[in-house]
């Protein structure tokens, strides 16, 4: 009803061109507190990455409906929609729902209350989709940009914005395989290899560090509306 009946900024057919942007931004709110109902519902005890999978499967198969929605848009435009760029803000749909799935199976792993377990889990949710970039807000110079790169916000808005990166995807699969080894460890009885742990999150720091010094930007809209152009380059220059 918010997309496509009620006027304003979330209404798809009155936006200014052929796009489900408004759509992504709103599930991927969405995600933050239905993930952890989610994963509170299903019970794995101890088998934290078969859990994800479940989770993650519930989640792509209540996803996946809403091509309906690409498809109807495309109906109803004029000029047809920007296929690449729907198609890179689903990739980045799903990608935020499995970060969510690992960081909330990782909160049940470590909170035996449900309950509690899923207010921390949504609560650890905003944190990582807002909070990076609340804080860079306040800071100025290198650590501006900087900081907002821990947060899911602004890679998920590049894909959005139907610019894929190496950055982005890097992010998005480190940052999910972190909380499940995360899982695993709280589950297992076993004590903690110090130097092991730290040497596993170190590459994980690392790979992002470097993906995101040497950006490799593809902007995969039709018109290349993320991309500017030899005049634009030229006058810069």
């Amino acid at each position: 009803m918010i997309l496509w009946v009620f006027t304003g900024y979330c209404n798809i057919p009155f936006g200014d061109f052929a796009s489900l942007r408004t759509f992504f931004e709103l599930a991927s709110v969405l995600l933050i507190v239905v993930v952890p109902c989610v994963t509170m519902k299903i019970r794995l005890q101890g088998m934290a990455l078969r859990k994800f999978q479940a989770v993650w499967s519930v989640l792509a198969l209540a996803i996946v409906p809403t091509i309906v929605y690409a498809v109807s848009l495309n109906i109803i435009s004029r000029d047809g929609i920007d296929a690449g760029m729907i198609a890179c803000g689903y990739i980045g749909l799903l990608l935020v729902a499995a970060t969510f799935s690992a960081v909330d199976i990782f909160c049940a792993s470590s909170v035996k209350n449900k309950f509690v377990a899923c207010l921390i889990g949504i609560v650890s949710n905003a944190i990582i989709y807002y909070g990076f970039d609340y804080i860079s807000a306040m800071l100025t110079g290198n650590l501006h940009g900087g900081i907002s790169l821990w947060g899911i916000f602004s890679h998920y808005s590049a894909l959005v914005r139907g610019v894929v990166s190496y950055g982005d995807i890097l992010y998005f699969i480190s940052v999910t395989f972190l909380f499940l080894w995360l899982a695993l460890l709280s589950n297992n009885n076993n004590k903690v290899k110090l130097w092991r742990d730290l040497a596993f999150i170190a590459m994980l720091v690392i790979v992002n560090i470097l993906s995101n010094i040497y950006i490799c930007p593809w902007d995969v809209t039709t018109d290349k509306r993320n991309t500017l152009r030899p005049q634009t380059c030229r006058l810069i220059r």
